[in-house]
Formats: C-alpha cells, sequence, structure tokens
C-alpha cells in the first residue's frame, strides 16, 4: 500500500537555526535545534549480496542498530536499483558520529563503494557564501598574477 512520504519542510523548515549561529552562542547544535540531513549510499559486495540471497533478510532493522547507536537518527533506508544496491537519509547533530557508524559499516566486509553527502538548509549556504566572499577578498588562485 502507498503511503505519502513527509514533505521536504518537515526535514529542514525554513526557519531552522543555522549551524554557525549555534556555534557562536556556544551551542551545541541539537541544543539549538539544528539536525543536519544526510545520507548515505552504497553497495553491497558479491559475498553480501549471496548472502541475502541464500538466508533473504530485512537488513533495515541491523541498519537502524547501528546508525542509532552511533547517535545518529536514521529517517530512512531503502533497497534501490541502478548504480547503488542502498541508501540511508538520516539526521544528526555530529558528524564525527555519523563518520563512526560509517567507519563500522564500511569495515564489515559488506559494503563497498559509500559515499555520504551532508545538506544543509539555504540560510547555512548564504552564511557559507558570505564567509566565502570575504575570504575570497584576499585570495590568490595558483598561477594567477
Amino acid at each position: 500500500m502507498f503511503k505519502p512520504r513527509p514533505q521536504l519542510s518537515e526535514y529542514a523548515p525554513l526557519n531552522a537555526p543555522t549551524i554557525s549561529s549555534a556555534v557562536r552562542e556556544g551551542l551545541s547544535t541539537s541544543e539549538n535545534g539544528f539536525h543536519p540531513t544526510g545520507r548515505s549510499q552504497g553497495k553491497y559486495t558479491q559475498k553480501a549480496m549471496k548472502g541475502l540471497v541464500a538466508n533473504p533478510e530485512d537488513p533495515h532493522k541491523e541498519v537502524k542498530g547501528l546508525i542509532e547507536r552511533s547517535g545518529v537518527k536514521l529517517l530512512s533506508y531503502y533497497v534501490t536499483m541502478g548504480e547503488y544496491d542502498w541508501i540511508t537519509i538520516f539526521e544528526n547533530s555530529d558528524p564525527i558520529a555519523a563518520l563512526s557508524g560509517l567507519a563500522v559499516a564500511g569495515a564489515g566486509g559488506g559494503l563497498t563503494d559509500m559515499k555520504t553527502t551532508l545538506a544543509f538548509t539555504a540560510a547555512d549556504a548564504k552564511e557559507a557564501f558570505v564567509m566565502a566572499n570575504k575570504a575570497a577578498e584576499k585570495f590568490r588562485a595558483p598561477g594567477a598574477s
């Protein structure tokens, strides 16, 4: 049965606090209500795929447990068709925690070609562009005169 998915605005409200505002105020991003959204995707190794075919299982429970033990909230987990075999969408306030979970998953031997992307709100992107504008004033690219 089809279940409607939450709207993007439910994950990243337009009035969400920015990362830098939390840092400037000396708050952890989770205390300030900021939880960056990210996604990780990858492929199963041939050995893992053989195991899943021989002994079918729903990997969601194991994936959710690993991610949440790492201090990250799993929003969605999908098995995909195409270049990658799976994708997770997560929310966290600590990139180091996310990295720890990815390290465990990668070290397990059943995954390969993992790729992770963090998503930022438009307000965070604007702050980054303002900072980049200031930094660019004194930047000289290699080989430029």
